[in-house]
């Protein structure tokens, strides 16, 4: 599964333009030849000198004619190497295009992507391309636990990954110093759309990581410490959620906005 990992790997980051990056088709290839057999992995050329993309149908039929009984999830796993990443959303394609040629199913988002990888940035990419990612191309489903909102749920917020703790805290525990701003530019979209689902699942977190934590509580809390049609909701459910963490909040936005709190 590593070596094929890597090959998916490969694959997903030259998408697209193999007659520009001939020697990454061939090296594949070759690689392939030499465990597999001869074989032919791209599209889309009527010269078989110049590929233009990969063939993954073909890819996976060569997976499966060779390596009987593969983990898929255990590839996806095995995308944590050094120098993995995905650039954009053609290339999580690929990866879900591969997964469901060779599973029959959806790309699913369970300890393959949550479980902490050596490769962070790796890990973090392919969690930004997935969050962006359409529902019915990656499976966020169970991670989105049914918990008690403060608010009514819209039908697009049901399923939607920004209400998993799980996924959240995963992000938080990402934005260390190197990835601090990538994950940040994330969480603007739920901050501006959805603060209330937001804040209460930060509120079902415990990260590692504590900065951006701390900056989103900052951030959203003081909006239900004034006036604010869903402040009783709120303040509610987020001291029924973790008492200990609200009292500490109301403190940490003192500090911060002295005039916002009586003393």
């Amino acid at each position: 599964e590593e070596d094929i990992a890597r090959a998916v790997g490969l694959m997903a980051k030259t998408h697209t333009e193999l007659k520009d990056n001939a020697s990454v088709q061939y090296a594949l290839t070759a690689a392939l030849d030499g465990k597999w057999g001869p074989i032919h992995m791209a599209s889309g050329s009527t010269q078989l000198d110049q590929p233009t993309s990969w063939n993954v149908k073909v890819f996976v039929a060569v997976v499966k004619q060779f390596s009987n009984g593969i983990d898929w999830n255990l590839i996806v796993r095995n995308l944590d190497y050094d120098g993995f990443k995905l650039a954009d959303q053609k290339g999580l394609a690929i990866i879900i295009q591969l997964y469901k040629f060779g599973t029959g199913g959806i790309l699913p988002v369970s300890e393959t992507l949550l479980h902490d990888w050596k490769n962070r940035t790796g890990q973090l990419s392919f969690l930004v391309q997935a969050l962006s990612a359409p529902p019915d191309f990656v499976n966020f489903g169970p991670f989105i636990q049914q918990h008690k909102q403060p608010i009514n749920l819209p039908r697009s917020l049901i399923n939607n990954p920004w209400r998993s703790p799980a996924v959240v805290e995963t992000l938080l525990n990402l934005a260390d110093i190197d990835n601090y701003a990538v994950v940040r530019r994330l969480f603007d979209f739920p901050i501006k759309q959805f603060p209330e689902v937001l804040l209460c699942t930060v509120f079902r977190t415990n990260p590692s990581e504590k900065l951006l934590f701390s900056e989103v509580i900052r951030t959203l809390l003081p909006n239900y410490i004034n006036p604010h049609k869903h402040a009783n909701a709120v303040l509610t459910l987020l001291l029924e959620i973790n008492q200990n963490l609200f009292l500490n909040s109301l403190v940490e936005v003192h500090k911060y906005v002295p005039t916002l709190l009586p003393q």
